[in-house]
Parts: C-alpha cells; structure tokens; sequence
C-alpha cells in the first residue's frame, strides 16, 4: 500500500494550490486528476478554451495564481462586459444603475487557460507530486489509524477536495455518509471560427440582462433542451482569439465561444443555428458582416456537494479539508 501524506482529488486551480503548499514543505503528496470542468481543447489544429471562462474580481484568487504559480496576469483590452437596454456595461461597474465605469481592473492570464494548465504540469514535476487518473466513487476513513484509505491501495493522513467530488459515499470506523452530488449546472456551447471584417470590440459579453435574450420561435424545434432556461437565447460570448496561434496573424479570422444557455441544436440543423446565433449577434450590433468557417457544438455537466460540505468537515475534520470553490465563476450572473 502507497502512503502520502497528503493527496488531492481533481484539478481545480485553488485544489492543486492548496496540494502544492504542502509538496513545497517536502511533503509526499498525490494528484488524483479526473475529468474537469475546466479544460483545453483541439479546435481548427489550435487549443482553445473549452468553454466562456471567467476569473472574477478577487484579489486572493489574482494573488494565488500569480504567488503560486507565477502566472502573469494581463490587464484585458476590453473589460468583460454586460449588456443592458442596448449598451454594453463593464461586469465591474453599477451598470444597473447606470453608472458605465469600471470599478476595478481585469486580468487573465496572458494564454489563457492555457498558462493555468502548462503551469499545474510544470509544477507537478518540479515538486515531485505523483499523478495518478482514475475516479473514486468512495473512500474509507480510520479515525483509530488517523488515515484515509482510497481504493484499498492508498493511505494519507489528509484529503484535499473541491466542490466537485465525484465520491458517491464516504465510509469510516464511525459513521457513513451517502453524498448529495447535485447538478449545479449543464453547459452547452459551441466553439466558432469566423470571419469577419471589422475588429472586436469586446472580450467577453454576459446577456442576462439583455430584453429580447428569446429563443426564435422558428428553431424551438429544432434543439435539445437539458434544463430549464427560462426561454434564454445565449448567455455568453467570448472570444477566445487573443489566447490562441491566431493571435497577431490574422485580425479577419477569429474564435468565439457562444454559451447557449443549457440547450444544443440537434445534429442536422447545427450549421442553420450557428447562422441564426451570429444574426442575432449581428442584430446586436455586436458583430457586422460574418463568414462562418467552423463550429463544434459541446455539452459538459458540473456537480456539486456544496450543500455536503458542512457535514464532511463536521464528521471528518482534519482528514477531509474541502477548499472552496474554483477560479473560474460562471454563476455571477445568475
């Protein structure tokens, strides 16, 4: 059996961080890395991010990743934005009541989500950190042996987790605890190349408050709806450009990320839909003439134990510290 005295599940940002605290102190530490909700992908022989990534206004979360993990972060040309009676509103601003200023600075990393990832990998082999992919769905803790015992061949003295646990159960010497694994959230989105002739003068647009956010009527159906969504057109739209190859080579051709506000277009009227997002965006003045080259249409789910968490660290404080949640807040607007 594998002894470590810490070992963390998932790769979050904030979980790895807090996983890399203690290898930078010579402890012997494991990542059990599965499936994220965060990620890369290959779009048009480029990777892209896989989906409308956003890193609020937290200093701590803007500290961490730069102390941390030495990322550097770039002041964004355009603040990400809302858009309301018509006019776009930085996120940071009281848009609400008017007020167009941004409150505070934005930044991201200066690859993008890529600068994130590189960096977890690089960090896993400086501190020597082991990797091992493979899903627990439960775990047993000895309160006598002070240990948490994974798949009946690994022992640690801590558990490192974020709000996405796939556990299904957590057993131990005292008492068991059959977890509530909630939906929080089913993305759908689609990954778009386009050109176009004019520059973009956004980085990422949040259309929840925008009236007229409605599905056409002539595509209802025509899609699949998953949860859900108050009869909302898209909810954001990134571009993901600035983060790839594309960058500084090609001002006509660019990537965007549309989320579709929890559903997708069935498979045969994919390209009809992708036309019809683009005129509205068009209709928005958000974009001017457009040629579609590609598109990818993706789903992902995200659950949650958020509503678990008091009780785990009530029944197995200190061999269970939950820390909390991502980076990446795709709830603000909701």
């Amino acid at each position: 059996m594998k002894t470590y005295d810490v070992v963390a599940i998932g790769n979050s940002p904030k979980v790895f961080i807090e996983l890399l605290k203690y290898a930078k102190k010579g402890k012997k530490t494991l990542l059990i890395s599965a499936n994220s909700n965060w990620n890369t992908i290959k779009f048009s022989s480029k990777n892209v991010e896989d989906g409308c990534f956003f890193i609020d206004y937290k200093k701590l979360d803007y500290k961490l990743l730069s102390k941390y993990l030495n990322i550097k972060l770039k002041k964004v040309k355009n603040e990400p934005s809302f858009i309301y009676k018509k006019n776009l509103y930085p996120i940071s601003s009281n848009f609400l009541d008017g007020d167009d200023k941004a409150t505070k600075i934005y930044r991201y990393p200066q690859n993008g989500l890529l600068d994130i990832k590189k960096t977890i990998q690089r960090e896993i082999k400086l501190n020597s950190i082991e990797l091992l992919n493979i899903e627990l769905k439960s775990l047993f803790i000895d309160f006598e042996k002070k240990s948490v015992y994974l798949n009946q061949n690994i022992k640690t003295k801590k558990l490192l987790s974020g709000y996405n646990l796939n556990l299904l159960e957590i057993k131990s010497n005292k008492n068991d605890l059959i977890l509530n694994r909630v939906l929080e959230n089913y993305f759908t989105y689609c990954i778009v190349e386009v050109e176009i002739s004019h520059p973009l003068n956004f980085s990422l647009i949040d259309f929840s408050y925008c009236k007229n956010n409605k599905l056409p009527k002539n595509i209802k159906n025509k899609i699949i709806f998953f949860e859900k969504n108050l009869n909302k057109f898209i909810w954001r739209v990134k571009d993901l450009t600035p983060f790839t190859s594309l960058n500084n080579k090609d001002n006509h051709i660019k990537i965007l990320c549309i989320d579709t506000m929890s559903w997708l277009p069935k498979k045969e009227f994919e390209k009809d839909i992708t036309i019809e997002i683009f005129n509205y965006l068009k209709d928005k003045k958000i974009i001017k003439d457009f040629k579609i080259n590609k598109f990818i249409y993706k789903s992902k789910k995200s659950f949650s134990i958020k509503k678990s968490v008091k009780t785990i660290e009530k029944l197995y404080h200190p061999y269970i510290k939950i820390v909390n949640p991502l980076f990446f807040d795709k709830d603000k607007a909701k």
